[in-house]
């Protein structure tokens, strides 16, 4: 059931192939950057490819990444890449994270994450990261706005989300994203909501860019 509504098995056959044109980091990874110190933990929920999780480790960050797509996880741990510390891979869904490293982390990074699930499952999510970031630690999350221009498009599967072009898209609103944040303890330092933040050829979708602060 879950390949059917999120799109998993989408996504096992995405990266089952080489994409070179996400091999980079994303330019939200290297804003986040200056929010993260060396040797800080961070836990990465939908690491896909890797490329932001890489990116972090290669700052000499201790990373964790996680995601449902069996295929990709595999595809990471078989890399040969020398790191100060090699990032751990877990092959995961969202709503199936434990909380061995409650209390731990630093950050919690969720980029083009919350907006591939079903709203209870980013809750689900949202309140995870808000047991297992310390107190002080940061929620990282860019997520597609519903004033992105895709938004409508395909056939309807619930409130703010389509099946379209081969998979799963819910449309977040930022107004009620704040609102579940701050009921989760945490306190939103940057909240930007825009287009020009995520351009990857011919889409450039509105975006919502959090930073928030677990009290």
């Amino acid at each position: 059931m879950r390949g059917i509504v999120t799109g998993v098995d989408y996504w096992d056959h995405f990266y089952d192939h080489e994409h070179p044109d996400i091999a980079a980091p994303t330019s939200f990874a290297r804003f986040c950057a200056d929010y993260l110190k060396e040797s800080s933990l961070i836990y990465e929920i939908g690491s896909g490819n890797g490329r932001d999780a890489l990116f972090f480790a290669r700052q000499g960050m201790r990373v964790i990444g996680t995601d449902a797509s069996e295929v990709a996880i595999d595809r990471l741990r078989n890399r040969a890449d020398k790191f100060r510390y090699p990032p751990l891979w877990i092959a995961r869904p969202m709503e199936e994270l434990d909380n061995e490293y409650a209390g731990t982390v630093d950050a919690v990074y969720m980029r083009f994450v919350l907006h591939a699930v079903s709203a209870n499952i980013a809750s689900q999510g949202l309140a995870w990261a808000a047991h297992n970031l310390k107190p002080g630690g940061l929620l990282l999350v860019e997520a597609r706005s519903v004033y992105g221009s895709l938004y409508g498009k395909g056939d309807l599967v619930e409130r703010d989300a389509y099946w379209y072009d081969g998979h799963y898209r819910r449309f977040v609103r930022s107004e009620e994203l704040t609102e579940e944040l701050e009921s989760l303890g945490f306190r939103c330092e940057l909240l930007v909501e825009s287009a020009g933040l995520a351009v990857h050829e011919g889409d450039d979708p509105v975006t919502i860019r959090v930073v928030a602060r677990r009290q």
